[in-house]
Formats: C-alpha cells, sequence, structure tokens
C-alpha cells in the first residue's frame, strides 16, 4: 500500500492512512415499512373504492333501474316478436308496477281507463294523452278490435318505447 509518493511521509501519516477505512454507502431505502403519507393515501383510495361500490349497488338496486332494465329488455328481445298493443299492454303492467311501488306516488292501485291515462299524462314529464291513452287502454284492447277503434291513434312501437323511458327517468 505504499507508493513511491508515501515514501516521503512520515512514519506517522503512514501509520494514520493505514488505520482509514473505505467509505461504506447507507443501506436501500425499503418500501417497507411505508411512511404515513402512503398509508393514508392508501386509506383515502380503499374509502373511495368502498364509496363507489356502495353508491354503485344502491343504484343497481334501485327502481329506476330495474324499470330502465326491463324495459330494455322489451326493446331489444319482443318489439320484433310482438304486436304494439301486446307493447302498450306491457308497458302499462310496467308503468303500474313502478307507481305502486314509488314511495311519492300518489295514484290507488286500482285505477284504470281514463284516470291512469290522466295519471301519465300529468306526472312530471308526462306522456303526450294520445300516447298515455294508448297505454292506459292497451291491456283491455284485444286485437281483434283494433280495428274497429277509430278514436284511438296507434302510435309506434319506437314511441311508445322512447315515451316510457322518458317517464320512468323522471318518476322512478
Amino acid at each position: 500500500m505504499i507508493t513511491t509518493t508515501s515514501a516521503a511521509l512520515s512514519p506517522e501519516l503512514l501509520a494514520q492512512l493505514d488505520q482509514l477505512k473505505d467509505v461504506r454507502l447507507p443501506q436501500a431505502v425499503s418500501w417497507w415499512p411505508l411512511a404515513p403519507g402512503w398509508w393514508l393515501l392508501t386509506a383515502i383510495f380503499l374509502s373511495l373504492l368502498i364509496t363507489v361500490l356502495v353508491i354503485f349497488a344502491i343504484r343497481r338496486s334501485s327502481l329506476k333501474y330495474v324499470a330502465l332494465r326491463e324495459l330494455n329488455s322489451l326493446r331489444i328481445q319482443d318489439s320484433d316478436k310482438i304486436s304494439i298493443l301486446q307493447l302498450g299492454s306491457k308497458i302499462s303492467i310496467l308503468l303500474r308496477r313502478i307507481t305502486l311501488h314509488s314511495k311519492n306516488s300518489n295514484c290507488p292501485a286500482s285505477v284504470q281507463g281514463e284516470v291512469w291515462e290522466q295519471y301519465l299524462a300529468r306526472q312530471p314529464g308526462g306522456m303526450k294523452r294520445p300516447i298515455a291513452r294508448f297505454i292506459a287502454m292497451a291491456p283491455y284492447i284485444s286485437e281483434t278490435t283494433v280495428s274497429s277503434l277509430s278514436d284511438m291513434e296507434i302510435p309506434e312501437k319506437t314511441t311508445v318505447l322512447s315515451v316510457a323511458e322518458n317517464w320512468i327517468r323522471r318518476n322512478a
């Protein structure tokens, strides 16, 4: 360990140089245990995740979500296979079930005909009178008597479905 430049040094300095040790680097910083800031971020993330999951679960079990899902199944599966009267009848039954399950409904369960038509038309975002009348009367009209009904306007399936969807969104 003595070099040519160290030959000029005194023996005391050489003894002191021999006592020196190499520089030791500190240990690498580990991820565990986590710093308090990471624990705080983890707690915030978990609480947000739980909140979103609870809101999602409540929304999926809500009356509006279930009714819209059932209406969508009518739109996708049955609208090509059933007549407009059958579709109107199913929508009328669905809307009546929504009304019966709704907490702020003032419509009794036994209403039908003109009273049911007025109820469908006067609610917030209510239906136009001809469509409300069709939906109210559809369960009571047979396929054979459709041609004899001159005073009732028979709407298209897409119109009935979209009006029912708007009514559900505003009233369920």
